[in-house]
């Protein structure tokens, strides 16, 4: 763009950034696109001369680098469906990238991740069984940079493997509701919804009963001790003990 150097002289840029410099007609850090100049000399109000123009500045020809990371090893049971996080993903700013999963040397999946899917902090990878995997992302970078074309990332391994505490009915044989948050309820792991359950004391008096059980038996309304449950599980009996300890 045309240099200017005399005292009382506004420049304005405007294009990818708009700037404004009084008396300084250097613009530095400027992106690559098209940009147009309104030069004024005078005040603000009734300038003397206004000179109007425009410039390009072009790609420097240098690519983005394209990374990102997966969030967590992922947990799922063999027949669910698990998922891959991917965070911190970088490249060029509003353009799209696209996703490859492979296992043992296949891609199984592909897909698109919007510029604001990426912006956004998180993109998720669903429809995955238990397994290893590798995967990679690739960003097109030549809308921004015609000197670059396809740039990708290095691949990143997930897995995807069972909860340590397994996928089965657990039932535990203690809990210890004293308000700490935890350990507070009688919680039996991976129970289905409408699971039946009754608890009683040591004489047979029921205690607690529930025909869709929550997970939410406090033991409040007990006192510690060994109590017995019957708990029925789509059509399943179980029965067995078990004891509240708040240790006050």
């Amino acid at each position: 763009m045309p240099l200017v150097n005399i005292i009382g002289v506004r420049i304005e840029i405007n294009g990818p950034v708009s700037r404004t410099q009084f008396n300084n007609p250097l613009f530095t850090e400027l992106p690559a696109g098209t940009y147009t100049y309104t030069i004024a000399y005078g005040d603000d109000t009734t300038p003397a001369c206004i000179k109007t123009g425009t410039f390009d500045i072009l790609p420097s020809g240098i690519p983005d680098p394209v990374n990102f990371v997966v969030a967590t090893t992922a947990y799922v049971c063999p027949e669910e469906d698990g998922s891959i996080s991917l965070t911190g993903i970088t490249g060029s700013a509003d353009t799209d990238f696209t996703f490859e999963v492979y296992q043992d040397g296949d891609v199984i999946q592909t897909g698109t991740i919007t510029a604001d899917q990426a912006a956004s902090g998180l993109f998720v990878i669903s429809g995955l069984p238990l397994g290893t995997y590798q995967v990679q992302i690739a960003q097109n970078q030549t809308a921004v940079n015609t000197c670059v074309g396809l740039i990708a990332s290095p691949f990143v391994e997930a897995i995807i493997v069972e909860p340590a505490g397994g996928c089965g009915l657990f039932v535990p044989n203690i809990f210890t509701p004293n308000g700490d948050n935890s350990n507070d309820t009688f919680f039996i792991r991976n129970l289905p919804a409408n699971s039946k359950l009754v608890i009683t004391n040591r004489w047979g008096k029921q205690v607690f009963s529930s025909n869709n059980y929550q997970n939410n038996w406090t033991g409040d309304d007990v006192t510690d001790g060994v109590y017995y449950y019957q708990l029925v599980v789509e059509g399943e009996r179980y029965t067995g003990w078990v004891e509240v300890m708040r240790g006050n």
